[in-house]
């Protein structure tokens, strides 16, 4: 009797797909397949007329990338490194059949609602990632590209809303912005500018109807990291995320400002050096729903700014 392992190859062997195929069985899309074989993450077969041919492990290999890039935070770079070592390699859940493909056929009326239920929320989930791996992509595309720091931080905060699909979206850093040497224990004395530890949050880029008249004042906005009362500050200090609901500027705040820190619903993340030191806090903001955000949407967006704070750093350095 053959091992599941044995059967698996038999079925690999005898099956081939078409990249359409891959692209509905995974819930990717086509360009994102053929972006991947680009950077070596997918290397699938060729029939004598250059037609790409994808086995069931690449289909495994396929589910298993997605699922790394969206949980993990790491580059597709690294993704490529961990799996040419061996090191990353697709279980049994990686294999399974699409849960819409082997419901049952027939069942009572509310076993189908269910099951209705399950596939959407699945097709849901499955265009919500897909969206966040191909807003951290064009980010990446941004920062491979040179462009300067405040244009990086732009498309951070464009893309931050289209992957999302929230009203707007702004980009708080600390300034002065922390030093790559500095230990956050002011073991020496340093002036503002040359890594002291931070003392105002200031709006570095934002997005959207409400929040891009930020970026139009002579002064930047900022607010003092000493002021708890205001969501951005917090989540700085604590380097946690935050869900507000129906958020309202702090009594005596200037017009412009109180704009900028209001709204229906407001999610939180701080954005971490990879010292572990914080850069700055990025802020999703609904302008009707005060349900909009949920643990789920928390967990999401601090996947996204694990790259985001890289794209930071990086386009600082350069």
């Amino acid at each position: 009797m053959s091992t599941p392992t044995e059967q698996r190859e038999v079925r690999s062997a005898s099956h081939s797909y078409h990249i359409g195929d891959v692209a509905a069985l995974t819930g990717l899309t086509v360009d994102a397949l053929r972006a991947w074989e680009r950077v070596g993450l997918l290397t699938p077969r060729r029939s004598a007329g250059g037609v790409r041919r994808y086995t069931e492990d690449d289909i495994a290999r396929v589910r298993l990338i997605a699922r790394t890039l969206q949980s993990s935070g790491f580059s597709r770079r690294t993704v490529v490194a961990l799996l040419e070592s061996g090191n990353l390699r697709p279980d049994a859940a990686d294999y399974a059949p699409s849960r819409a493909r082997t419901r049952r056929r027939s069942g009572s009326t509310s076993d189908i609602a269910r099951a209705g239920g399950a596939i959407a929320r699945d097709m849901g989930t499955a265009h919500s990632e897909r969206r966040t791996l191909d807003a951290v992509a064009r980010v990446g595309d941004a920062l491979a590209s040179g462009r300067a720091l405040g244009e990086v931080l732009d498309v951070i905060c464009r893309e931050t809303c289209n992957a999302f699909g929230v009203a707007d979206t702004v980009l708080w850093l600390a300034d002065p912005p922390p030093h790559p040497s500095d230990s956050w224990n002011a073991h020496e004395e340093r002036t503002d500018h040359a890594g002291s530890r931070p003392h105002a949050l200031v709006v570095a880029a934002a997005y959207g109807p409400h929040s891009s008249e930020a970026m139009h004042t002579n002064v930047p906005l900022s607010v003092p990291l000493d002021d708890p009362r205001i969501p951005a500050v917090r989540a700085f200090q604590t380097r946690r995320g935050l869900i507000i609901n129906t958020m309202e500027a702090p009594a005596a705040t200037p017009r412009d400002l109180r704009d900028v820190l209001r709204g229906a619903a407001l999610l939180l993340t701080p954005l971490l050096a990879t010292s572990g030191a914080p850069l700055g806090v990025l802020v999703l903001r609904e302008a009707q729903d005060p349900e909009r955000f949920d643990t789920n949407d928390l967990e999401h967006v601090r996947l996204f700014a694990v790259q985001a704070a890289l794209a930071v750093e990086t386009a600082r350095l350069h």
